[in-house]
């Protein structure tokens, strides 16, 4: 599913969206790793400290 997301994300090349994963097991956990790897090759991966600042952007 989570990689079925992306898929309805961008459906076409001119298409561009952003998907934000707030859990923070995504990356302090080992099984976070499987959900990483299940992204599409490419796609850029940014840490986000502060949240609230980022969601405001």
């Amino acid at each position: 599913r989570f990689k079925q997301g992306f898929g309805r994300l961008i459906r076409s090349a001119s298409d561009r969206g952003r998907v934000v994963v707030l859990d923070p097991r995504v990356m302090t956990k080992g099984y976070g790793r499987s959900f990483l790897r299940a992204l599409p090759p490419g796609t850029p991966i940014e840490e986000v400290r502060d949240r609230t600042t980022y969601v405001q952007r």
